[in-house]
């Protein structure tokens, strides 16, 4: 769709330009023609062949600009042609805009729109003409005449060739531009990937470790039982969990062997909120001031919101430190009973963390992490200054 879309746009846009150029060469083409018979402003130009020759001139010198874009090296030559050759038999007339004036529009549409080896050949057309323009005329030898010859050329010419560098440079600096942001893209994309398997890593632990808790307890309720109801309605349902979950262990461990690192060793346990003084205390000893607030009963909390609540003050605080340096923050955290609070403000420069240059994607991580557990992540500039990391997790229910 938005290929034919730009396709119709291209099409109208060209359409609109050989209209112009149509209408150009028409204007031109009834001036020159009005100045032929009409004598209007008969000191402009050189005047002295007869009216039919003047008016071929003329037809031959301002037609052609209908098709300067479709056809620009066609165009030029037929007006240069139209222009010199005719003196080699007749002074025939000249007129500076039905004549040259033309002439420089073809010279300046080659030059801005044409590759070098096209613009070289303009560029040798219209020496030839000037070439016969200079030996059949000798108006065209005087020093006045050829300086501003050479003064008006040049103008259109420069003019055309500093216009197509500019659109050159200009769309290098537009397609370098696409391809930064195509490259900033697929790295977000790599960096929330690797986001997910290492939340997919640490959520492995919380899920073998619950299973393990149910296997261990449908054992030990089995056991409980009388030997001879083992086998019974209720012993067997006991041991098709035991089973089923001793089962879904292996596969998790296969599981995590695909998501694991090959040189990550997940030897310490997961942490927590029960470790966040820790955490406090590390960003003090890294120059960090910071004001930690609990509002709320502290109370226990699921295991994978209570290691998304860690990694959010953990990455929050990483990047005051890191892209803050000097600022002070404060965090909060607050237990509302349906939900978990986290809000870490600094009053740091958020350039550094919004302007997509600073290489980390700790954004990208947390909000991977509070998605899973539908929950809301708001991050940003603040108004009085300074940056906001504000989370908040729901405790009822599995959070979709």
């Amino acid at each position: 769709m938005f290929g034919s879309l730009r396709a119709r746009r291209f099409g109208e846009l060209a359409a609109s330009e050989q209209l112009f150029d149509a209408g150009l060469a028409l204007l031109l083409f009834l001036y020159g023609q009005a100045h032929v018979w009409l004598r209007l402003l008969t000191e402009e130009g050189y005047a002295g062949g007869p009216r039919w020759l003047d008016s071929l001139v003329i037809t031959g010198t301002t037609l052609p600009l209908a098709f300067r874009r479709r056809a620009p090296l066609a165009a030029l030559g037929a007006i240069m042609a139209a222009i010199a050759l005719p003196q080699l038999f007749s002074h025939a007339m000249i007129s500076a805009y039905a004549g040259m004036l033309p002439a420089l529009i073809a010279s300046y549409t080659i030059a801005r729109n044409e590759p070098g080896r096209r613009v070289l050949a303009g560029l040798g057309i219209v020496l030839a003409g000037i070439a016969i323009l200079t030996l059949a005329d000798p108006a065209f030898r005087s020093a006045n005449e050829f300086t501003f010859e050479a003064i008006v050329w040049s103008v259109a010419w420069l003019l055309g060739w500093g216009i197509q560098a500019r659109e050159r440079r200009a769309r290098q600096l537009e397609g370098r531009a696409a391809h930064l942001e195509r490259d900033r893209e697929a790295r977000a994309k790599a960096a929330v990937l690797d986001e997910r398997a290492r939340i997919a890593r640490e959520l492995h632990d919380v899920v073998a470790h619950g299973v393990s808790l149910m296997v261990v307890q449908a054992g030990a309720a089995r056991l409980a039982l009388p030997e001879a109801d083992w086998h019974g309605p209720v012993g067997e349902p006991l041991r098709s969990i035991e089973d089923i979950g001793r089962q879904s262990l292996g596969e998790l461990r296969r599981l995590l062997a695909v998501l694991r690192d090959d040189d990550e060793l997940l030897l310490e346990p997961l942490p927590g909120m029960d470790q966040l003084d820790k955490l406090v205390a590390g960003a003090a000893d890294a120059g960090l001031p910071l004001q930690v607030r609990i509002e709320g009963d502290p109370e226990p909390l699921p295991s994978g919101v209570d290691l998304t609540a860690y990694r959010i003050v953990q990455e929050a605080l990483t990047n005051t430190i890191k892209h803050a340096r000097g600022a002070s923050a404060s965090l909060t955290v607050r237990y509302l009973g349906d939900a978990l609070e986290v809000e870490a403000l600094d009053d740091g420069s958020p350039v550094a963390r919004t302007n997509g240059n600073s290489g980390g994607h700790g954004l990208l991580g947390m909000r991977e992490r509070v998605l899973l557990y539908g929950g809301q992540l708001d991050t940003g500039p603040r108004p009085e200054g300074g940056f906001a990391v504000r989370a908040r997790l729901p405790l009822g229910g599995d959070g979709w």
